[in-house]
C-alpha cells in the first residue's frame, strides 16, 4: 500500500478550505467518508498480509501506528471490541485536523477532525469485519476543548451522529 506525507498546516488546511468553499458543510462528510474507506482498506491490507491479527490487540496496534504516522497522539480510553464500540481521545500532539485549524488562527464552531474519525471507524470496521460502525467527534481542540474525543459504535443513534451536519449517506452493504 502506498502512502505519502502532506504538510498539515498549509497543504491539508488549504485543501480543507478549498473543499469547504465549494461544497460548504458537506466537506465534513467527504473527509469522513474518505477516512472511513482508507481506514477499512488499510485494516484489510494489514490482515490479508498477516501483519496484524483480527483482534483487539491488532486494533490497538493499528491505532498506535496511526499515531506514530503523525496524525496525533490517539489513545484508546474505552474499547469493547466484540461489540464494535470505542472511545478514543487525542490531546498532544493534537489530531492533525485540529492542529491545522489552530495553526492557521481558526477557532472552529464545530469539530473538524472528520478524516480521523473516519479512519478510526474504518480501522475498527476492518478489524471486526463489521460494516455498521460510525464515529462522531464529541469534543474537539479546534473548538476550544482540552481534547478531541471520538465515539465509535454500531447502533442507530451512533450511525446518525456520525453523519456530519445532518447529511445522509446510503446504508452500508453487508460484506460478502
Amino acid at each position: 500500500m502506498r502512502m505519502c506525507l502532506i504538510d498539515v498546516e498549509t497543504s491539508f488546511h488549504g485543501l480543507r478550505k478549498s473543499v469547504e468553499g465549494v461544497v460548504g458543510d458537506a466537506a465534513a462528510i467527504l473527509f469522513y467518508e474518505s477516512g472511513l474507506r482508507g481506514g477499512t482498506h488499510y485494516a484489510d491490507a494489514l490482515l490479508r498480509n498477516g501483519v496484524m491479527t483480527p483482534d483487539e490487540a491488532g486494533y490497538r496496534r493499528a491505532i498506535e501506528e496511526y499515531s506514530v504516522g503523525g496524525f496525533g497522539a490517539f489513545e484508546i480510553r474505552e474499547l469493547d471490541f466484540a461489540r464494535g464500540k470505542a472511545v478514543i481521545v487525542c490531546r498532544e500532539p493534537m489530531a492533525f485536523e485540529a492542529h491545522a485549524a489552530l495553526a492557521n488562527g481558526e477557532r472552529r464552531p464545530q469539530p473538524v477532525c472528520d478524516f480521523s474519525r473516519g479512519v478510526l471507524a474504518g480501522l475498527l470496521s476492518g478489524f471486526t469485519h463489521r460494516t455498521d460502525l460510525g464515529c462522531f467527534e464529541e469534543t474537539c481542540r479546534a473548538v476550544g476543548s482540552d481534547e478531541c474525543l471520538f465515539r465509535i459504535g454500531g447502533d442507530e443513534a451512533m450511525r446518525r451522529a456520525a453523519v456530519a451536519r445532518s447529511l445522509s449517506r446510503p446504508p452500508a452493504k453487508p460484506r460478502a
